[in-house]
């Protein structure tokens, strides 16, 4: 066979198997463009059911707190408040010096008695006061004031007594003190002027008007007073 007669045979092969392809290729493609279905999940999910409307006449129910309950107030009770027992008040008054000549003036310093009487007349009476047994009324301490136990004695342990002579005029006010006596010397004299210049008195009365009037007293500093 000729090339010529070859050919024609060739081209009707070629379209045969190409038609062939083609024909078995179409379920394929027509399978393609089919929309695929969604999978069936069964029961995976549930639709929330809501709940149906209100009717228009009704209003929605507001939800409202109960009301909180005020605590109840605990009754107060009120104990009774003790009593104060008054404090029994010192009796301040001053004594006086002609009636009980060693009056507590401090607790450092008492006056003796004993020596009193004795010590007035021993010094001779000038002519600007009285002596106490010249008045109708002797002078009254009214305002004591403590001598100061000096230090170097307290320490050391020393007691003593001094004897001083002052004289109270019309006012009741202390002047011209005077040492008479001092045992031992050079401990005491100091404290005792100091603290009887600050003194004051109701002044001697004669004939029913105030005198000046001297005073002689003893003063003991006693570690035990």
């Amino acid at each position: 066979m000729s090339a010529r007669t070859l050919r024609p045979i060739a081209a009707t092969v070629v379209a045969l198997v190409i038609n062939t392809v083609l024909f078995c290729s179409l379920p394929l493609l027509t399978d393609a463009r089919r929309t695929p279905e969604p999978p069936d999940y069964g029961d995976a999910f549930l639709l929330a059911q809501l709940p149906p409307p209100l009717p228009k006449n009704e209003e929605p129910q507001v939800l409202r707190r109960p009301p909180r309950e005020t605590p109840r107030e605990t009754p107060r009770t009120h104990l009774p408040r003790p009593e104060r027992t008054p404090r029994p008040r010192p009796d301040v008054t001053p004594p006086d010096i002609a009636f009980d000549p060693a009056p507590p003036l401090a607790a450092a310093m008492r006056v003796d008695p004993s020596m009193l009487a004795s010590a007035a007349p021993s010094i001779s009476t000038p002519s600007a006061g009285f002596e106490l047994g010249e008045v109708d009324t002797p002078p009254r301490l009214t305002r004591p004031v403590r001598p100061v136990y000096p230090y170097t004695a307290r320490r050391k342990g020393i007691t003593g007594v001094v004897t001083v002579r002052f004289l109270v005029d019309a006012a009741g006010n202390v002047s011209r003190p005077v040492i008479v006596r001092a045992e031992p010397q050079g401990v005491f004299e100091a404290a005792v002027l100091d603290a009887v210049a600050r003194w004051r008195f109701h002044p001697g009365v004669y004939q029913g008007s105030a005198v000046p009037t001297w005073v002689e007293v003893p003063l003991r500093f006693d570690l035990d007073s």
